[in-house]
């Protein structure tokens, strides 16, 4: 026999070798693949879990965010109606701004004549009015 009958009859028997070594790493590579695709789908699961949690939370911050803003709304109205009501005792109580007048000409430093003929408030009245001022400066 000589090397061309050798090769002739080797090369079907390496061809069939080669073969079965790709098919047996294919199929390692096919486990391998599996295992990894396994892997991702767990993970894949986990985030989706996860996303839809965060979702509840932020629609549950959301919820709690548009309450509060209407309870700050709220508050900002029943904050302004009052003090509109405010406004008007004060401009229906005409002793309120004669006191408030006196209590400017005090905090300025005029004297007890001016506040009196200014304000057409007492001397006693006055007087009583510059010295709670004298104590809240002190």
């Amino acid at each position: 026999m000589d090397i061309f009958h050798l090769l002739l009859l080797g090369t079907p028997v390496l061809l069939v070798l080669a073969f079965a070594y790709l098919m047996r790493r294919l199929g390692n590579m096919k486990s391998l693949l599996s295992a990894v695709e396994n892997e991702h789908k767990v993970e894949l699961d986990h985030l989706r879990k996860e996303i839809s949690l965060l979702n509840e939370q932020i629609n549950e911050q959301q919820q709690r965010n548009i309450i509060a803003a209407r309870q700050t709304e709220k508050a900002i109205t029943q904050t302004e109606e009052l003090a509109s009501i405010v406004r008007e005792l004060q401009l229906q109580d005409p002793a309120t701004g004669l006191y408030h007048r006196a209590t400017q000409l005090v905090k300025q430093g005029a004297d007890i004549e001016d506040i009196m003929s200014a304000c057409e408030l007492p001397r006693a009245e006055v007087e009583l009015l510059m010295s709670v001022h004298n104590k809240k400066s002190i």
